[in-house]
């Protein structure tokens, strides 16, 4: 039985378009429910439930478990990997004591905070720290994925500047997607801590790099996003414009702005014209924006 099989059998295909198929929501019963049979992730397209399991959490509750039905393909399930965790060495940067935000580490505290991200979002965030790095969680369905290990930048120390898990990868996934995939529209930007800095005023996340892979894509695609501004860095002009038509060619409205040096060398308020005009001119035939007025 292909994987197919075992999701109608299980719960009642309606539709199949590529690696798509359609099926009632198990959360909601609602009928717009898509399941990627390549990507083996699902999204319901009812703004209230939002439901977005993997095949793991469809497996608990079809009416017939995968490890039973399923024998033609088991030899292409992996073994699950081992638990991922954080280096055991690194602390909560943020906790919380008697209803107040405390650290431990009030420099390296402080230094992200300059960063833009402010002590709330450090807890909120889960944002560690080992006395060289910064770690940086990523999450999605509430699983530890992998982490972006940034090194001291206030310390002269001889390490890489990123460390990631070893055999993890963000490619597949968006920072905070688990919150961002029920946005109307998302701002996309290379680096976590610049997510962070500009999600509250302009629903920005960080795609990690100035690329975006077909995973990255097909997640935007089966999500309730709508309209999508690139704002990566300078010199990232022509990778923006691939991923905006790429992102166009599944239906998503998309454009791009091209700034001078990184977002956190402007202001939010210098900012806030722009992405709003980006945001009202997602179906302009131009695939991006050149906010330098041809400086370079």
């Amino acid at each position: 039985m292909t994987l197919e099989d075992w999701l109608n059998v299980s719960f009642g295909v309606t539709s199949k378009n590529g690696y798509e198929v359609t099926f009632p929501c198990p959360e909601c019963g609602h009928e717009r429910f898509s399941f990627n049979t390549q990507l083996k992730v699902g999204h319901c397209f009812r703004p209230s439930c939002g439901y977005a399991p993997t095949i793991k959490m469809l497996n608990v509750r079809s009416r017939t478990q995968i490890g039973v039905v399923i024998n033609s393909e088991a030899q292409h399930y992996k073994k699950p990997a081992p638990k991922l965790e954080i280096p055991s060495e690194a602390k909560p940067l943020v906790e919380l004591v008697d209803g107040q935000l405390m650290t431990k580490f009030e420099r390296a505290s402080s230094e992200v905070c300059k960063r833009g991200v402010s002590y709330e979002n450090q807890y909120r965030f889960k944002f560690q720290f080992d006395g060289q790095r910064v770690y940086i969680p990523v999450y999605s369905n509430g699983e530890l994925i992998n982490f972006v290990g940034r090194a001291a930048w206030w310390k002269e120390l001889d390490i890489p500047r990123y460390k990631y898990a070893t055999g993890a990868s963000t490619r597949a996934t968006l920072f905070n997607w688990d919150e961002m995939k029920s946005k109307e529209h998302i701002v996309l930007v290379e680096n976590t801590f610049n997510g962070i800095w500009l999600m509250d005023e302009f629903n920005a996340t960080s795609n990690f790099g100035s690329d975006l892979s077909k995973d990255q894509i097909n997640l935007i695609h089966l999500s309730g996003v709508k309209r999508v501004v690139i704002l990566w860095d300078e010199g990232a002009e022509k990778l923006a414009r691939r991923a905006v038509t790429r992102l166009r060619e599944k239906a998503v409205q998309a454009i791009a702005l091209k700034i001078q040096g990184q977002p956190d060398n402007h202001t939010i308020d210098a900012l806030r014209p722009w992405l709003q005009f980006a945001l009202e001119n997602v179906r302009d035939r131009n695939t991006i924006i050149d906010t330098t007025g041809g400086q370079s």
